[in-house]
């Protein structure tokens, strides 16, 4: 199995608004912080008061919603490649399996992403020989990108959706993934 499959997941997702984008998140986060994943944010949104009011009205486990309210939900100020590296570095010498939840405009998620993934490509022996599982969720505010969906979903195996994670496939149906080689 290829580095990239093992190690690194890309999962994208379409969002109308912040409490859309609450409400496809949380069912994910209940799960995942469950398994003992734990979740970092680059946000170019602010989105504290939607996950905190949608929070109050769920019936979660008490530690599952403190470990949710522990989330930073705030608009991030990290956008040079120094902050990223930064940000990485500090994540992945604590945690074996992070999930890293992006979300605004098509250029500042794509932005965000290249950056990451260059971190990755810089760093990849010691994600390696550290097994580093590392999922990124980049979420797309549906409204404000020009370009063609297709040529986002292209860059993504999966999408998450209200009812979780699917291959792209499965959610757009009449999409046909373009491999270039």
């Amino acid at each position: 199995m290829d580095f990239q499959k093992k190690n690194v997941r890309n999962i994208c997702n379409f969002y109308a608004s912040k409490w859309h984008l609450a409400v496809m998140l949380l069912p994910y986060l209940n799960k995942q912080i469950e398994k003992g994943i734990k979740f970092e944010t680059i946000l170019k949104e602010d989105i504290v008061e939607n996950v905190e009011e949608l929070i109050s009205k769920l019936n979660l486990k008490q530690e599952i919603e403190e470990k949710m309210l522990n989330i930073n939900w705030s608009k991030s100020k990290i956008e040079k490649e120094e902050q990223i590296e930064e940000f990485m570095n500090n994540i992945i010498e604590k945690e074996k399996n992070i999930t890293i939840i992006l979300n605004g405009e098509n250029d500042e998620v794509k932005n965000t992403n290249e950056m990451i993934n260059k971190y990755i490509q810089r760093n990849i022996k010691k994600i390696k020989q550290n097994d580093i599982k590392i999922t990124i969720i980049s979420c797309f505010k549906a409204l404000d990108f020009k370009e063609n969906v297709k040529e986002i979903l292209n860059n993504y195996d999966y999408a998450l959706n209200t009812s979780g994670e699917h291959k792209i496939e499965e959610v757009y149906n009449m999409y046909k993934k373009v491999i270039s080689y």
